[in-house]
């Protein structure tokens, strides 16, 4: 009886601690805006949500939820540095939350925090080591490290987790391929290909896989299936156009060529392998005029190339190497980039607040994408020549 009497006094006691724990933590400043902020999340006015959060982050910088929200906002508005610094304050707060680690890892990489994205994801693979992102991301960032069999065994794995995800098993794919192991990469992609045999993205890397097989008639007609298909399906990479446009010419068919390198140069216009495919049909048609122009334009491209192989260096070199970021903004914006040079002109705009040139080449430059995204497409580049 004695026993029992002090077994409902414990179990009483545990209930009242629990019950003012709950209490005490939806009573802290923290809490009651995250509440408030999910409930006008809820009635589609994330405006208010937003500000809701921001009050919560100021107003109880120990309290997670409201940082995570934020960050979870500003991934979805493609603003990740702004991300990662909220996820960041949230895994001080919650070191051991496995999704947390994951999503800073994440938004850090998108934000070439690549150092920083490294240690949250092997941080996140430790604390969810059956979770596919958690090991998919860890194993790309391995493979950017140059840590082959880290992130070939990373990746693996997130593949046995989720078979057959898209982005893993290129991932795969295109490292095993980059270390020579064409057979490896054949395996690893051929399953997938044939279960998406649309996948535009898929066909152009079995196109390079099959590229590099003894050149016989069967592979010569098995790359320039995959490479075809990789076209009509507007892949995102120009190596399917190089690939096509390289088999045309050397089996003399010029014309065909000139056709694949100039559908190339339309969605791939800063492509350094595409202009030289262009010089290289013109020469072999005599065509001295757009040889010429062709050869100009390719000059001009390098160029612009290497001095921002050299600007990249100084940023990550300084980080205060401010002007320098304001160059590779403007000159990735010229090479077609425009989702990169607008995170340089953003960043740039929020590293120094009370510098109005460089607030204004921000707006300059959000002007600009307003103003193209207002305009009709322009119409097809003449027949046998770049842009005019």
């Amino acid at each position: 009886m004695r026993l029992l009497v002090l077994l409902c006094i414990v179990g009483g006691t545990v209930a009242a601690f629990s019950l003012y724990s709950s209490w005490k933590q939806e009573s802290r400043p923290g809490m009651r805006h995250y509440l408030k902020g999910m409930e006008y999340l809820n009635s589609k006015n994330p405006a208010a949500a937003q500000n809701e959060w921001l009050a919560g982050m100021k107003e109880d910088p120990a309290s997670f939820q409201c940082f995570e929200q934020m960050g979870d906002l500003y991934t979805e508005l493609k603003m990740y540095p702004e991300a990662a610094y909220c996820y960041g304050k949230a895994v001080k707060l919650v070191p051991g939350d496995g999704s947390l680690n994951l999503r800073l890892a994440k938004s850090q990489r998108s934000a070439d925090q690549n150092d920083a994205a490294y240690l949250s994801a092997k941080r996140a693979r430790e604390l969810l080591p059956d979770d596919a992102d958690a090991q998919g991301v860890y194993g790309l960032l391995e493979l950017e490290r140059h840590n082959q069999a880290l992130g070939l065994t990373a990746l693996h794995r997130a593949l046995q987790i989720r078979p057959n995800d898209p982005a893993y098993t290129l991932a795969l794919a295109r490292a095993e391929l980059q270390a020579t192991d064409v057979p490896a990469a054949e395996r690893d992609l051929a399953p997938y290909l044939q279960q998406h045999p649309d996948d535009a993205d898929a066909n152009e890397l079995m196109a390079e896989i099959t590229s590099r097989k003894p050149r016989t008639p069967k592979t010569i007609q098995a790359t320039t299936r995959f490479a075809e298909h990789a076209v009509a399906g507007h892949t995102t990479r120009e190596d399917a156009y190089t690939l096509l446009g390289h088999l045309s010419l050397d089996s003399g068919r010029t014309q065909d060529a000139l056709h694949t390198f100039q559908d190339g140069y339309t969605r791939f216009g800063n492509s350094e392998a595409i202009l030289k495919g262009l010089l290289d049909c013109y020469a072999r048609l005599n065509d001295a005029p757009h040889r010429d122009r062709v050869a100009e334009v390719l000059q001009q491209t390098v160029a612009r190339h290497q001095r921002m192989t050299h600007l990249r260096d100084q940023v990550s070199l300084h980080a205060d190497a401010n002007e320098a970021v304001l160059e590779l903004a403007q000159l990735t914006e010229q090479d077609g980039d425009l989702n990169r040079a607008q995170f340089f002109f953003e960043r740039l705009a929020q590293r120094n607040p009370g510098n109005a040139r460089y607030q204004a080449a921000l707006e300059a430059f959000r002007s600009r994408m307003k103003a193209a995204s207002e305009q009709p497409a322009p119409p097809p580049p003449p027949t046998g020549t770049p842009h005019e």
